[in-house]
């Protein structure tokens, strides 16, 4: 019988040598259209958020507030000293803010008011702050609504501006009665009488009336807005940016 062969596979290194050299590839033709097709579609994201932004600064003229929104905003109840006012009452513009303490595009909001009384007069625009906590959100946020009353009643509207401005500026949503207690007492409050006020609940009614009122006049979440000028009620829900709420007012000081 003819001798059967043996076939053994030994790896290039017991061989010594490949059996046969590859031709290589050239990859730096590829290389370069990956980079360039990754710049191209950075360059594209850019201008495509840069359009957004810009877009963004028209969205009044293109979201308009729908006839049933305005007439949604004349519920809202009228503005009388008992409300908390930034500014001169009766300003030509008010703006109605509902609003909620942990709620941090509130605390977006809030800075752009700030702002739009700085550049206004004061006779052309005021602010009036009401409660709007949403506790299924912010558990502590009837809490510190209730705690700005009590604010209010110890140190006047100075004092619940301070209060509110404070609590926006450090916004802790996990803060409890114990810390709203400690920002008071750093503001100069007396500690024993602002925690008898806040353990009472007796602003609690209060805070519920403004909450109902908010969502008569057509909020679903905070903060919510309503730019009143005379007869004319234009509501604006989310932290816009401060030139929308400009052009608004604009719009109202020259009626």
């Amino acid at each position: 019988m003819p001798e059967e062969k043996k076939y053994t596979f030994r790896s290039k290194r017991e061989n010594g040598s490949s059996s046969a050299p590859r031709p290589r590839i050239n990859t730096l033709p590829i290389a370069l259209a990956i980079v360039i097709a990754g710049i191209l579609i950075a360059l594209g994201i850019f201008a495509s958020s840069v359009y957004n932004a810009k877009n963004s600064q028209n969205q009044p003229a293109q979201q308009a507030p729908a006839n049933q929104q305005a007439a949604a905003a004349k519920n809202i109840a009228p503005v009388t000293e008992a409300d908390h006012v930034r500014g001169l009452i009766d300003a030509k513009v008010k703006i109605v803010e509902y609003s909620d303490l942990d709620c941090p595009f509130c605390k977006k909001v809030h800075a752009t008011f700030q702002q739009i009384l700085k550049d206004y007069d004061d006779n052309e625009v005021a602010w009036i702050y009401r409660h709007l906590p949403l506790p299924q959100l912010h558990p502590n946020a009837i809490l510190k609504a209730q705690a700005s009353e009590c604010a209010a009643e110890l140190g006047g509207n100075e004092g619940f501006w301070s209060f509110v401005d404070t609590l926006f500026d450090n916004q802790d949503a996990g803060a409890g009665r114990d810390e709203v207690i400690a920002t008071a007492t750093s503001l100069g409050f007396d500690e024993n009488k602002f925690t008898a006020c806040l353990d009472s609940e007796k602003y609690k009614d209060k805070v519920e009336q403004q909450a109902k009122n908010g969502a008569e006049a057509g909020s679903r979440g905070t903060p919510f807005t309503v730019l009143v000028s005379g007869d004319s009620y234009i509501p604006l829900s989310g932290a816009w940016p401060i030139s929308t709420f400009k052009a608004q007012i604009d719009q109202l000081l020259k009626k």
